[in-house]
């Protein structure tokens, strides 16, 4: 019997509230990544992510964390930037040059800890993504002319 893949679109909240479910069970959990906010490291349908609960002492300032940012009453998928005294984070896609986002710590609903990039898996605590991530935020000043550039290519 030939049976067909039925899709089921479904609104961001109640995805990502399934999600958050998964995670504080103690799961992890993979998706394609949407958007292009986090280009050049991660690109629109092509990239996936892999989910896990924050453990203790993390998120740390480099880490991709997906959280719900309230004011905007959306989910981003970004890089922690920072952190303010009152505990909240700082957030930045790496392909903005100026925006970030304030995120309460119970907004954050998970950290990537790995990605899925052309058939290959990185884990985003292995020295080379660290070393990366560590050097692309320190462009930041740059990043207008290499953000320019790489979409040329």
């Amino acid at each position: 019997m030939d049976e067909t893949l039925r899709l089921k679109t479904v609104a961001n909240d109640e995805y990502f509230a399934h999600v958050k479910e998964l995670l504080d069970a103690g799961h992890s959990v993979t998706f394609v990544v949407r958007g292009n906010s986090m280009n050049p490291f991660l690109s629109d349908r092509r990239d996936r992510v892999c989910l896990v609960s924050c453990p203790a002492g993390r998120p740390l300032r480099g880490d991709f964390v997906l959280a719900y940012e309230a004011s905007a009453r959306r989910y981003v998928l970004h890089r922690v930037v920072g952190r303010e005294g009152n505990g909240d984070f700082l957030l930045r896609g790496d392909g903005n040059l100026r925006a970030t986002e304030r995120i309460a710590p119970h907004d954050l609903l998970g950290l990537v800890s790995a990605v899925e990039r052309k058939g290959r898996w990185y884990p985003t605590d292995s020295l080379p993504w660290r070393l990366y991530s560590a050097l692309w935020m320190r462009l930041l000043p740059l990043r207008r002319w290499l953000l320019a550039a790489w979409r040329r290519l």
